[in-house]
């Protein structure tokens, strides 16, 4: 289940293709999911859970020891549900809705060779803007599994320049701010108590490194108008002489790209070209300019009607 974007709200318009990351050759020493998908690698995409056995190797949301022993999960998409609810937990704490306004996705994920359901659901509480999800797990067989970890939540980010505050003290003195900036590696918020107390609280901020308390700290604004996005290898000015020359040329199919999207999609997402060619394949869906070399990235604002 790939994951897109979070973040915030913005006009997508249903041009859903200008921001699907595009793989259409596994570059590197990556790892193809199955040979009948030999062009996806979970490393490199966005995922809503991750687990292992199946060539992604980041910190597992899920992970099942099997009857047989195996450790390899494989959930794909089964099903939804939209409910006009915030059901509650089970036995467990959990975030609840009076009024009944609050909209609720269930995703069905299923691994048919165990037999085995995950369900991740997501609240909206859309009034006070917060998304709460949780996650459950069905054994539908008749083999036992062991659950070493289940987490309630995931999110990937495709980009980089965040921060992560958590809160640390002492009895008496307790929430006291520390704010730690996200490099390549593993941050944990733990208590080795198993608890959340005034040693270290189980709350966490993940935030950009110029956040503030002001409801003005962005510097993006949403547009009135769309936006059309060409893209040509030339850095050259638009409708110049050397421009117009060029344009007469032939270029690469895999140099040919046209989105059309909203400022708020350029401002807050910005549009995911092609692959770049990485030596294991070209065709007419990989550039084979990257964009450390000359490019020409042509934006032009379009009414609404046209």
């Amino acid at each position: 289940l790939e994951h897109i974007y979070y973040g915030k709200n913005c006009n997508i318009d249903g041009n859903i293709e200008a921001i699907i990351a595009k793989c259409q050759y596994i570059p590197g020493n990556l790892i193809n999911y199955s040979k009948e998908y030999n062009k996806t690698a979970l490393e490199d995409m966005c995922l809503e859970m991750s687990s292992y056995g199946k060539g992604d190797i980041r910190e597992p949301f899920v992970e099942i020891i099997h009857n047989d022993g195996s450790i390899t999960c494989d959930f794909l998409y089964k099903d939804y549900e939209i409910f006009k609810i915030k059901k509650s937990l089970e036995k467990m704490p959990s975030s609840y809705d009076n009024t009944n306004q609050t909209e609720s996705l269930i995703i069905k994920l299923y691994d048919s060779q165990y037999d085995i359901e995950l369900e991740l659901c997501y609240s909206c509480f859309e009034d006070c803007d917060v998304i709460t999800r949780s996650a459950k797990i069905t054994n539908g067989n008749k083999g036992k599994i062991i659950i070493k970890r289940l987490l309630s939540t995931q999110v990937d980010f495709d980009d980089y320049d965040y921060e992560m505050v958590t809160f640390n003290g002492t009895w008496i003195n307790e929430m006291n701010r520390n704010t730690h900036r996200l490099s390549p590696g593993k941050v944990v918020n733990y208590s080795m108590t198993g608890t959340s107390s005034n040693r270290s609280n189980l709350f966490v901020i993940i935030k950009r490194s110029d956040t503030n308390e002001s409801p003005n700290h962005q510097t993006l604004r949403e547009t009135s108008l769309d936006t059309r996005f060409n893209v040509a290898p030339f850095h050259i000015k638009k409708d110049s002489i050397v421009h117009n020359v060029i344009a007469k040329t032939i270029k690469l199919d895999g140099e040919k790209e046209d989105y059309i999207v909203s400022g708020s999609v350029l401002n807050n997402i910005g549009v995911k070209l092609k692959a770049g060619y990485t030596g294991t394949g070209y065709d007419d869906q990989v550039r084979f300019n990257k964009d450390f070399v000359s490019r020409i990235y042509i934006i032009e604002g379009i009414k609404e009607n046209e």
